[in-house]
């Protein structure tokens, strides 16, 4: 299970805007944090598709990170508080 920072959510935005805006992300910074967050060893590539790839996989683990956490705050918003008793049950 992947945990993320907020910096790491905010890292890949920014790579998937640049790699969307048509713009390449450097090699170097993509595999640091592709390593990083998904415990991995790749070596930094030049490879156009390589690093697209990794940044979707990235973004893929993002999303299914921020899927996991909604899904956990809804689990735990379901739980039933307990409920004071007025002064007549006593």
């Amino acid at each position: 299970m992947i945990n993320m920072t907020s910096e790491d959510i905010k890292l890949i935005d920014k790579f998937e805007k640049i790699m969307d805006d048509g713009y390449y992300v450097a090699s170097d910074d993509v595999t640091r944090a592709y390593n990083r967050i998904l415990s991995a060893n790749v070596p930094p590539t030049n490879c156009g598709s390589c690093i697209r790839r990794r940044i979707n996989e990235l973004v893929n683990e993002k999303n299914k990170f921020k899927e996991r956490i909604k899904a956990e705050t809804a689990k735990t918003d379901k739980i039933p508080k307990k409920r004071k008793k007025n002064a007549k049950e006593k």
